[in-house]
Protein backbone atom coordinates (compact mmCIF):
# COMPACT_ATOMS: atom_id res chain seq x y z
CA UNK A 1 0.00 0.00 0.00
CA UNK A 2 1.50 3.39 -0.98
CA UNK A 3 2.25 5.93 1.73
CA UNK A 4 1.28 9.59 1.41
CA UNK A 5 4.33 11.82 1.01
CA UNK A 6 2.77 15.07 2.14
CA UNK A 7 1.10 15.73 5.46
CA UNK A 8 -2.64 16.15 5.20
CA UNK A 9 -2.62 15.44 1.46
CA UNK A 10 -1.37 18.92 0.54
CA UNK A 11 0.32 17.65 -2.60
CA UNK A 12 -2.61 15.55 -3.69
CA UNK A 13 -2.96 11.89 -4.58
CA UNK A 14 -0.15 11.93 -7.16
CA UNK A 15 2.50 12.46 -4.46
CA UNK A 16 2.41 9.00 -2.96
CA UNK A 17 5.66 7.03 -2.39
CA UNK A 18 5.86 3.25 -2.32
CA UNK A 19 7.17 1.33 0.69
CA UNK A 20 10.28 0.03 -1.15
CA UNK A 21 11.29 3.62 -1.94
CA UNK A 22 10.93 4.60 1.73
CA UNK A 23 12.97 1.56 2.78
CA UNK A 24 15.72 2.46 0.28
CA UNK A 25 15.77 6.01 1.62
CA UNK A 26 16.02 4.82 5.26
CA UNK A 27 18.75 2.33 4.30
CA UNK A 28 20.66 5.09 2.52
CA UNK A 29 20.38 7.39 5.55
CA UNK A 30 21.58 4.59 7.86
CA UNK A 31 24.53 3.88 5.56
CA UNK A 32 25.46 7.57 5.41
CA UNK A 33 25.24 7.81 9.21
CA UNK A 34 27.44 4.71 9.65
CA UNK A 35 29.99 6.15 7.23
CA UNK A 36 29.99 9.44 9.13
CA UNK A 37 30.60 7.56 12.41
CA UNK A 38 33.55 5.67 10.90
CA UNK A 39 35.06 8.91 9.58
CA UNK A 40 34.62 10.63 12.95
CA UNK A 41 36.24 7.70 14.78
CA UNK A 42 39.16 7.76 12.32
CA UNK A 43 39.65 11.48 12.87
CA UNK A 44 39.66 11.06 16.67
CA UNK A 45 42.15 8.18 16.36
CA UNK A 46 44.38 10.38 14.15
CA UNK A 47 44.34 13.20 16.71
CA UNK A 48 45.15 10.83 19.57
CA UNK A 49 47.98 9.29 17.57
CA UNK A 50 49.32 12.73 16.68
CA UNK A 51 49.90 13.58 20.33
CA UNK A 52 51.61 10.33 21.32
CA UNK A 53 55.25 10.59 22.28
CA UNK A 54 57.56 8.90 19.79
CA UNK A 55 61.24 8.08 19.91
CA UNK A 56 63.24 7.27 16.77
CA UNK A 57 66.60 5.53 16.93
CA UNK A 58 68.82 5.92 13.84
CA UNK A 59 71.97 3.89 13.30
CA UNK A 60 74.31 6.22 11.37
CA UNK A 61 77.46 4.63 12.79
CA UNK A 62 78.33 2.61 9.69
CA UNK A 63 78.36 -0.63 11.70
CA UNK A 64 75.80 -2.87 13.38
CA UNK A 65 74.50 -2.09 16.87
CA UNK A 66 73.61 -4.91 19.23
CA UNK A 67 71.35 -5.23 22.26
CA UNK A 68 69.71 -1.85 21.56
CA UNK A 69 67.28 -0.91 24.36
CA UNK A 70 65.30 2.28 24.90
CA UNK A 71 64.21 2.93 28.48
CA UNK A 72 61.46 5.42 29.41
CA UNK A 73 60.60 5.47 33.12
CA UNK A 74 59.96 1.85 34.05
CA UNK A 75 59.24 0.86 30.44
CA UNK A 76 61.89 -1.07 28.58
CA UNK A 77 61.63 -1.20 24.77
CA UNK A 78 63.97 -3.85 23.39
CA UNK A 79 64.93 -3.16 19.78
CA UNK A 80 67.64 -5.80 19.45
CA UNK A 81 70.14 -5.60 16.58
CA UNK A 82 70.17 -2.65 14.19
CA UNK A 83 72.14 -2.81 10.94
CA UNK A 84 73.94 0.26 9.59
CA UNK A 85 71.47 2.84 8.25
CA UNK A 86 68.46 1.31 10.00
CA UNK A 87 65.83 3.51 11.65
CA UNK A 88 63.25 2.41 14.22
CA UNK A 89 60.39 4.47 15.64
CA UNK A 90 58.70 3.49 18.89
CA UNK A 91 55.75 4.88 20.81
CA UNK A 92 56.74 5.56 24.37
CA UNK A 93 54.48 6.55 27.25
CA UNK A 94 56.49 8.26 29.95
CA UNK A 95 54.50 8.55 33.16
CA UNK A 96 56.62 11.41 34.50
CA UNK A 97 58.56 14.25 32.95
CA UNK A 98 62.02 12.80 32.53
CA UNK A 99 64.48 11.59 29.95
CA UNK A 100 64.93 8.58 27.77
CA UNK A 101 67.92 6.32 28.05
CA UNK A 102 69.45 4.55 25.07
CA UNK A 103 71.63 1.51 25.71
CA UNK A 104 73.50 -0.41 23.02
CA UNK A 105 76.65 -2.32 22.26
CA UNK A 106 78.90 -1.96 19.23
CA UNK A 107 82.40 -3.16 18.28
CA UNK A 108 84.01 -0.83 20.84
CA UNK A 109 81.86 -2.07 23.73
CA UNK A 110 78.69 -1.09 25.62
CA UNK A 111 77.33 2.46 25.55
CA UNK A 112 74.67 4.37 27.44
CA UNK A 113 73.16 7.74 26.53
CA UNK A 114 70.62 9.71 28.54
CA UNK A 115 68.41 11.90 26.35
CA UNK A 116 66.98 15.21 27.46
CA UNK A 117 63.60 16.14 28.91
CA UNK A 118 60.60 14.32 27.46
CA UNK A 119 57.06 13.73 28.69
CA UNK A 120 53.76 12.37 27.46
CA UNK A 121 51.87 14.52 25.00
CA UNK A 122 53.31 14.95 21.53
CA UNK A 123 57.08 14.96 21.93
CA UNK A 124 59.29 13.57 19.16
CA UNK A 125 62.78 12.43 20.02
CA UNK A 126 65.35 11.35 17.44
CA UNK A 127 68.49 9.65 18.73
CA UNK A 128 71.14 9.24 16.04
CA UNK A 129 74.00 6.88 16.88
CA UNK A 130 77.22 7.93 15.17
CA UNK A 131 80.71 6.47 15.04
CA UNK A 132 82.42 5.47 18.29
CA UNK A 133 79.15 5.39 20.22
CA UNK A 134 78.41 9.11 20.05
CA UNK A 135 74.71 9.98 20.09
CA UNK A 136 73.07 13.13 18.72
CA UNK A 137 69.57 13.92 19.92
CA UNK A 138 66.80 16.16 18.66
CA UNK A 139 63.70 16.63 20.82
CA UNK A 140 60.71 18.59 19.53
CA UNK A 141 57.14 19.20 20.67
CA UNK A 142 54.43 18.73 18.04
CA UNK A 143 52.18 21.76 17.56
CA UNK A 144 49.03 21.86 15.47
Amino acid sequence: MPLPLAIGGALGASSRVSRPAVRRFIRGCALAFALLLVLAAGFVWYLLDLFQTRATVVNASGAALYEVVLVADDQRHTIGTMVAGERRTLRVSPTEANGLELRFRDASGPHRHEAGYIEAGGYRCTLTVKAEGQVDEVITLVHL
